[in-house]
Order: C-alpha cells, then sequence, then structure tokens
C-alpha cells in the first residue's frame, strides 16, 4: 500500500500533540499505518523519530501544568497528556529525566524561580 510520507507525519504530530502520552502503537493505528512504517515516514521526512517528537511535545506541554499555581494534581497533569495511568508517566519521566514526576516538578519551578 503507498502512503504519503509526508502526511503520514503531520497525522501523527497533530495526533501526538493533542495527546503526547498516548502509546506510539496507539498513534500509528491511528493514522492507519504499523508502527514500522509510521517510523519510516518519520526517517523519510527528517532526522527524528516519533518517539523523539513526542517526547519533545510531552516536555513542552507537561511544564506549564507542572509549575501553574494553583499546582495542578499529578492526576490532572497525565490525563492532560494523554498518559493511560500514573505509572505510564512516571515510567516515562525516570526515563526521560531520570526523576520521578515530583521530581521533575521541582526542577522546573527550581528553574523558574518558584519556591
Amino acid at each position: 500500500m503507498a502512503y504519503d510520507a509526508r502526511l503520514v507525519v503531520h497525522a501523527a504530530v497533530e495526533l501526538m500533540r493533542a495527546a503526547p502520552g498516548r502509546p506510539l502503537a496507539v498513534v500509528a493505528t491511528e493514522c492507519g499505518v504499523s508502527r514500522h512504517t509510521l517510523a519510516r515516514a518519520f526517517t523519510r521526512c527528517g532526522p527524528v523519530s516519533p518517539a523523539e517528537v513526542r517526547d519533545f511535545l510531552m516536555h513542552q506541554r507537561m511544564e506549564a501544568p507542572m509549575t501553574a499555581v494553583p499546582p495542578k494534581t499529578i492526576k490532572e497533569i497525565i490525563d492532560g497528556l494523554g498518559f493511560a495511568t500514573a505509572q505510564s508517566f512516571a515510567q516515562w519521566a525516570k526515563r526521560q529525566d531520570g526523576m520521578v514526576p515530583g521530581a521533575v516538578r521541582a526542577e522546573l519551578r527550581r528553574r523558574r524561580g518558584d519556591r
């Protein structure tokens, strides 16, 4: 089956932007392709992988709720990011930032100068 890599990448980025915590296998399915085809489409369009785009979008989207005043709960944050469980968010945070979500929140606030 032929596909336009640019259209697949565009659709995938929009889905990830809406809910970056969505698993890449689900993104691929929603785009009507396999996860392997999704990765190949990204490779054809540029030097970044779907996971790198998702992680970038995730960091972008999580900063505001993590540092909000009054603070958002971790449950509110994971719901907004599209993670299925708090555990999956914690695993992602640990893998990406080497910290649990509470420590990520503290670090983001420290960088902003909040106490």
